[in-house]
């Protein structure tokens, strides 16, 4: 059977696209591992495949759990077949602390960034703590300035939020940004000699 049908079937489910890609990422790659079509790979086979990913490619815990996640609907979807994965979660989720950038150590990023366009992305993402993401899909339409908040549309989950500006940093995210392009913000090929100067980038 075809990824083809596979990805269809999870657009009909109304999965997201980043899931979808996600997912037929991760079965093609098994595809490739087994050199055989999946539905001849019994379960057996799959913790072989498991303990491989594990142990030899060293995948992290958040991956080793969506491969899972992937093949059980697969076989599922495409096979009628049931096959149980659970065991091959990971018991569990290391714990690991954040690193959390000072507000002086973001204005240096910023001061060292050249590129106007690019100076307005860290600015944005840093303002309205945006995914790497959202911030790509992100329109000017969708940042209003007004109610000082930026709609975040198709998010993780395929969910919208509205996430609010800093009101101390929102001001210089708001003058780069209108500078650099009418639509999108992360758009390419706009030649920097063509974009007028934000006024400040101090955050």
């Amino acid at each position: 059977m075809s990824v083809d049908g596979f990805v269809k079937i999870l657009e009909v489910k109304r999965y997201s696209k980043n899931t979808i890609d996600s997912y037929t990422s991760i079965v093609k790659m098994a595809g490739h591992f087994f050199n055989k079509p999946l539905d001849r790979v019994d379960e057996t086979d799959l913790h072989r495949y498991f303990y491989l990913m594990v142990h030899t490619k060293k995948v992290s815990y958040s991956y080793q759990k969506q491969i899972a996640m992937a093949l059980k609907p697969y076989y599922r979807e495409m096979f009628g077949q049931s096959i149980n994965l659970e065991l091959l979660f990971p018991s569990r989720k290391p714990s690991k602390l954040p690193v959390i950038l000072a507000r002086e150590d973001v204005q240096k990023i910023i001061d060292k960034t050249k590129n106007v366009k690019h100076k307005s992305m860290i600015a944005l993402t840093y303002s309205a703590e945006l995914r790497v993401g959202e911030l790509i899909s992100l329109k000017i339409s969708d940042i209003d300035s007004t109610r000082m908040v930026v709609h975040i549309k198709a998010a993780k989950g395929n969910k919208d939020r509205i996430v609010p500006f800093r009101k101390r940093r929102s001001t210089c995210s708001g003058i780069i940004i209108g500078n650099i392009c009418p639509n999108i913000i992360c758009s390419r090929g706009k030649k920097e000699e063509n974009i007028p100067r934000p006024v400040s980038t101090n955050c």
